[in-house]
Formats: C-alpha cells, sequence, structure tokens
C-alpha cells in the first residue's frame, strides 16, 4: 500500500495551495484527510487503554473499518 502516492510532500504540509491547481487540492486534502484518521485512531487507542472506560470497544467502533486510500500507478 502507499500512503504517499498522491500526498503532499513534508515541506508542504499546512501550506496555502492554488486553488485552481485540481492535483495539489487532492494532495492536500488526502493528506489532510491521512492525519484526521491517525488522530482518531490514537484517540480510540487511548480510550480503550484507559481502564475506567469499558462500555466501548473504539477502536472497533470508530477505526477499524476507517483506512487510509490507497492508490497505485
Amino acid at each position: 500500500m502507499s500512503e504517499t502516492i498522491g500526498r503532499l510532500p513534508l515541506d508542504l504540509v499546512d501550506q496555502p495551495h492554488v486553488h485552481d491547481a485540481p492535483n495539489r487540492t487532492v494532495e492536500a486534502m488526502l493528506t489532510k484527510l491521512d492525519a484526521l484518521i491517525d488522530i482518531q485512531a490514537g484517540l480510540a487507542a487511548k480510550l480503550d487503554a484507559d481502564p475506567g472506560v469499558t462500555d466501548t470497544d473504539y477502536a472497533a467502533t470508530l477505526t477499524d473499518s476507517l483506512k487510509k486510500l490507497d492508490l497505485i500507478l
């Protein structure tokens, strides 16, 4: 799986992008979506590891079915 194809280079993350550059716009959106998926997975793991939170399996509920978009050439 490639999590780099279609993503921004690190030096361009969180930088402004020209609206009329569709490839760069898609790269920026995929990069941001990947970051949100990572944040959500981290939060679910932290909640699942908390001994005081036993009523929900957060990884199974929130993140197990949430995958990053796999692009190939």
